[in-house]
């Protein structure tokens, strides 16, 4: 090669070799790497949105990758294999991609392009809700109860994919079908015996996404069973379960017996027929019409199938109770003023009588304590915790075996505290030959007086309002010499205080006042806590 100047000028010679390539390079192949191709191999359906791309290509070359928009080189190893993983920024959405693969030697040939296709798909699957079939569900629709046990389960998910179905310990995989219908048959080797049994079912769709598992219960009964006596439903059975008592007077029985058959239901001369499902069982109510009064009723139930034959006859009995038990409370720890619900028992006992056998159940101070009433309906109470000085509000309940309830609602105050202790006042004047002493206890407090003078008791009158008390002492109580009182202060509760002493009675000899002037004469107490008090014609020293 030579190369010559403007001037003319020609330079040395340059040896040198060129190739020649108009060859196109062979057309690569390739699509989604093993790792990457999800689901069913080869399907090219991914639920990878990076996916890897492998496949061969000429040795040494490049081959180019467009994919939704977008070119990417990759070098050929020497061996003629290449791999490409997508860049983070470039992760796809779900949805179908047209890709093309071209071969791109040295010499910048490029060969024809090799198109293929890859579907994203990164969302499960529906959830495959499974369910019995209608020719297997042979109890109540939907009730997944059934006398087959091989049952048929269907649902549907997304068209292709894969049913992974459990039960028994035992798990079962099978296909959708285009539709996304599937269904399956327990296989009679695998037939299930009479019992309960919980199922999963998990969809997996073809780019292998698996849909949460579901779950549910199936109950196998292929056995009819012998006819029973009909039970009073759960709704209908009031009370306590099970003892055929209610206050229900138009209760509803239940029971079981051979699928389809006929029940004769026979109760207060009045008989009933229907028919029982096809699970076997059956429900009855009592119509309004035929409501039963209280009182206890025996009743009978019959099955007869399909054929004519008839079970044997069972026989029950039902209690209806519609009254609600009586109940009373009496006065047990009522102390002081009878039935002003105020007491000094700060543990105070309740005690009433209802019907024989009720519950009764007291709440009171946030407590709550129980009792049963003794077959003659008498019921005690007594609380474990002493109340502090209060009034409370409290609830009696009783409840009988059938649910009948009756409530009393009462308040209740303890007082414990006794009251002041009550003084000894004077008076001026004498009335009829009587000795009036008077004093003072807590006004406003409903207390209630005794004086006692030389052991005989006299109540006292007391105005509320002042707490001022006073009592007439015939004056022939009044000794000459020495006297005994006694003060007792009592209030609603019946808590006491006591004041008591002495005072000396002297006669008119003794102490002498002005007769004449006609005024009564004075009885003078001597003890600092008394005073004087009068006596008509006659005069005492306290």
């Amino acid at each position: 090669m030579l190369a010559t100047d403007a001037a003319g000028n020609v330079s040395a010679t340059t040896n040198g070799n060129i190739t020649i390539d108009l060859a196109l390079p062979a057309i690569p192949y390739g699509g989604l790497a093993t790792e990457s191709d999800t689901g069913t191999a080869g399907d090219n359906i991914t639920n990878a949105d990076l996916p890897t791309f492998s496949g061969t290509a000429e040795p040494n070359i490049t081959v180019i990758l467009t994919l939704n928009g977008k070119r990417y080189n990759v070098p050929v190893n020497n061996d003629g294999t290449w791999r490409f993983t997508l860049p983070a920024g470039d992760k796809l959405n779900d949805g179908s991609y047209d890709f093309t693969l071209q071969g791109q030697n040295t010499a910048g040939t490029t060969s024809d392009a090799f198109k293929g296709s890859i579907t994203i798909d990164t969302t499960p699957p529906d959830a495959a809700v499974g369910k019995l079939t209608a020719d297997t569900d042979t109890g109540i629709a939907g009730d997944n109860i059934t006398s087959v046990s091989t049952p048929t389960f269907t649902g549907t998910t997304d068209p292709g994919a894969t049913i992974i179905f459990t039960i028994n310990s035992k798990t079962y995989e099978f296909q959708a079908d285009s539709s996304g219908v599937w269904r399956f048959t327990l296989p009679t080797e695998d037939a299930l015996p009479d019992d309960t049994y919980i199922y999963t079912v998990q969809a997996k769709d073809v780019a292998g996404n698996a849909s949460t598992p579901t779950s549910g219960s199936l109950t196998i009964d292929s056995t009819s069973p012998a006819p029973t006596v009909g039970a009073l439903t759960e709704d209908s059975d009031t009370g306590d379960k099970g003892d055929n008592v209610t206050r229900d007077k138009t209760p509803t029985f239940t029971g079981t017996t051979e699928p389809g058959a006929t029940i004769i239901l026979t109760l207060n001369k009045e008989t009933y027929t229907f028919q029982a499902g096809k699970d076997g069982r059956w429900r009855f109510t009592l119509p309004a019409a035929n409501a039963l009064d209280d009182g206890i009723y025996q009743y009978t139930v019959q099955a007869k199938d399909i054929a004519g034959n008839t079970s044997s006859l069972s026989t029950g009995w039902l209690t209806i109770d519609a009254t609600p038990p009586v109940l009373s409370l009496e006065d047990n720890s009522d102390t002081g003023t009878a039935d002003d619900d105020i007491t000094s028992i700060n543990t105070p006992t309740f005690t009433g009588t209802s019907e024989a056998n009720a519950t009764i159940t007291l709440n009171i101070d946030s407590k709550v304590f129980t009792t049963a009433a003794d077959s003659a309906g008498k019921w005690t109470i007594t609380l474990d915790q002493p109340l502090n000085d209060g009034t409370y509000e409290y609830t009696l309940t009783a409840k009988d075996a059938a649910g009948n309830e009756n409530t009393l609602n009462e308040r209740l105050t303890i007082d414990t505290q006794p009251p002041a202790e009550p003084t000894l006042g004077s008076t001026s004047d004498g009335v009829d030959s009587a000795v009036t002493l008077q004093g003072t206890v807590e006004a406003n407090q409903d207390i209630q007086v005794k004086v006692t003078v030389n052991g005989t008791e006299y109540p006292a009158s007391v105005d509320n309002d002042s707490g001022d008390w006073h009592v007439s002492v015939p004056q022939s109580i009044i000794l000459s010499g020495e006297n005994q009182y006694t003060l007792t202060a009592t209030d609603p509760a019946g808590n006491s205080a006591v004041a008591s002493g002495t005072f000396t009675g002297t006669s008119p000899t003794e102490n002498p006042v002005n007769k004449s002037s006609g005024a009564d004469e004075m009885i003078l107490l001597s003890e600092a806590t008394l005073h004087s008090v009068s006596v008509e014609e006659e005069y005492y020293a306290l």
